[in-house]
């Protein structure tokens, strides 16, 4: 999250949605950051989160719902209510998956790009059963499943719209251009971030060629520091693809469509009425 109380801005990070494009961009003009984490306790395990209460109780700094920060911050709340308040959204099934991929390869360990059809069908299976006790349990998902948080639940305190600015994930440059706006250029700038995608996960397009980098890493890392910086980016995606993209395919199309029926129809909705006149605007711009 971000907060700038000069310019009365507010740029809520959404996990998996490209927030940390974003926040990296903007966070030498956050106000608040510290704020949040003064007096808190650490969690013992977790990285970047920690106990609002002293107790049992966790939040991830970075990842923030509007119902916690009521909660826990209702002074930051006032302000995220008054300023003008951005977002990133994201198509829900995308999202989804990247995030069983990162849960697969972060809390199991699992090279879920190397995982048979049949086996990435069982962790996909393990995960959503995990999901669902969860959800029933509670409609706030514990630290570690932060990834899975609907996104409403960044965006709305109930049935009342918070972030009323928000953009698809493909549209980074429409969200820069209004921030650039918003701060304005000669007051307050900022790295370009449209044509960036930090933290983003990518896998190898060839399995050959993993191994052979595997094998030989310093060779790789040589050929690499000798290529001009101009093709270097186009090399990258000539070599790689998002790690999400390259595992949707394998997974169950109709298990993933009742999961998102039974915990994101509100997440289906939001993403609906963003991406729509997006890519409309984009159409006719054509």
């Amino acid at each position: 999250m971000i907060i700038n109380d000069a310019t009365r801005t507010a740029f809520i990070h959404i996990p998996k949605c490209a927030g940390t494009t974003v926040r990296l961009a903007l966070e030498q003009h956050d106000d608040h950051e510290a704020d949040l984490v003064a007096g808190m306790t650490p969690h013992p395990v977790l990285e970047l989160t920690y106990s609002p209460d002293g107790g049992e109780t966790y939040i991830d700094i970075h990842h923030i719902t509007l119902g916690q920060l009521q909660q826990f911050f209702p002074e930051v709340m006032a302000k995220i209510r008054a300023y003008s308040a951005f977002a990133l959204v994201r198509d829900p099934a995308g999202r989804l998956v990247s995030a069983v991929t990162q849960r697969l390869k972060q809390f199991h360990a699992i090279p879920v790009q190397d995982l048979p059809p049949q086996a990435l069908a069982d962790a996909l299976s393990k995960a959503f059963d995990e999901l669902d006790a969860l959800f029933a349990r509670s409609p706030n998902l514990p630290p570690d499943y932060i990834h899975f948080q609907p996104q409403v639940d960044f965006i709305d305190l109930g049935d009342e719209r918070i972030v009323q600015n928000l953009y698809p994930t493909h549209d980074l440059a429409a969200l820069e251009a209004d921030l650039v706006e918003h701060f304005g250029p000669e007051e307050i700038a900022f790295e370009s971030f449209s044509g960036k995608r930090a933290n983003a996960s990518k896998v190898h397009r060839f399995g050959w060629l993993q191994d052979m980098v595997t094998k030989h890493g310093g060779l790789a890392k040589g050929i690499k520091r000798s290529l001009p910086e101009g093709l270097k980016p186009g090399l990258k995606r000539a070599l790689y693809r998002d790690r999400g993209d390259a595992l949707a395919s394998t997974f169950d199309k109709m298990q993933v469509e009742q999961f998102l029926a039974r915990h994101y129809a509100k997440d289906m909705a939001l993403w609906q009425s963003v991406s729509a006149p997006a890519l409309q605007a984009e159409s006719a711009a054509q």
